[in-house]
């Protein structure tokens, strides 16, 4: 991955007094609740640099890599997460991934987002019908499990909280808040995930929801330069917050250039032939995943394309 250029004077200037990217895992209420915050400014800024987001684009992407991240928090070791909606909105769909590391990365169908009247849509409108699908598999294992529910809300933060109580049974509650200034700069970014354990009390989770309604921007707190910490035990104070863990969580893909040289090694003869016949040089390629572009050109092409089978 070759991280792009973050075009952003605000973000830049302000940078260093800004809660930097993370994962505070904490529980409630002597453990009937347990919760994740994730702080995510410098993730989203260099998600949209990578990928060449506009404002909507930047808001629907941004919101699924913070829940990526959150939902990273409980993974085992060499898993990976998947959140995948199909939807027949402009949006076309998206797919984001998190491993155990918290690492993050993925795309938008459609980017730009094409649509007639933007300033007239809502979120919903976005999306249309579709399915949201959660994924997790294990590197070593390799044994993939998906769950998914028709989209419900055309909201991230509302759809993956229905799927979480439908699907799975746990009541949960999702904040995804992506903060722009003025200038449409992503100024802060974060979320929050709480769930209830099995035999968490109906009134409690009632309480936590009007809490969790309460909060502030917590992209514009971020923005703000405070801590993690000091939200946690400003806002769950009655219902005795105890941090539990906090970890790094990024914008991360593995891909490589040497990576994009054995696909192209590898591709069949017809289309290694097809590929120099018609000199279709340089090879332009793309990491959906992180938006990184990898070239190569003709001199270089053609020693990868000879490999495996003597080409003349």
């Amino acid at each position: 991955m070759i991280k792009r250029k973050i075009e952003n004077p605000e973000f830049l200037k302000r940078q260093n007094t800004i809660q930097k990217d993370g994962l505070t895992s904490f529980i409630l209420a002597d453990g009937t609740l347990r919760a994740v915050l994730c702080s995510g400014t410098d993730m989203i800024n260099q998600m949209r640099a990578n990928h060449q987001l506009q404002i909507a684009e930047t808001l629907i992407l941004g919101q699924n890599y913070v829940a990526a991240s959150l939902l990273s928090a409980n993974l085992k070791e060499e898993d990976i997460l998947r959140i995948k909606i199909s939807c027949s909105g402009p949006l076309g769909g998206l797919n984001v991934e998190a491993d155990h590391k918290h690492n993050v990365r993925g795309y938008l169908s459609n980017n730009p987002i094409k649509v007639l009247k933007p300033g007239t849509m809502s979120m919903s409108d976005f999306f249309g019908a579709g399915i949201l699908s959660i994924t997790r598999s294990n590197r070593l294992t390799n044994k993939p499990f998906t769950g998914q529910i028709e989209l419900q809300y055309g909201n991230t933060a509302s759809d993956l909280a229905y799927y979480f109580t439908t699907s799975e049974q746990l009541a949960t509650s999702f904040n995804l808040d992506i903060s722009f200034s003025d200038n449409g700069n992503v100024n802060g970014a974060g979320g929050l995930l709480i769930q209830a354990m099995p035999g968490a009390d109906e009134t409690l989770l009632i309480d936590v929801e009007n809490t969790v309604r309460s909060l502030p921007s917590i992209g514009k707190w971020f923005a703000r330069g405070k801590s993690s910490e000091n939200l946690i035990n400003s806002y769950f104070e009655e219902l005795r917050p105890k941090i539990l863990s906090q970890d790094k969580t990024s914008f991360f893909c593995s891909c490589n250039k040497e990576m994009i040289e054995i696909h192209i090694s590898a591709l069949p003869e017809e289309d290694k032939m097809d590929i120099i016949n018609k000199n279709e040089f340089p090879i332009k390629t793309l990491c959906h995943n992180c938006g990184t572009s990898y070239n190569y050109s003709r001199e270089e092409s053609m020693e990868l394309l000879k490999k495996q089978k003597n080409i003349q």
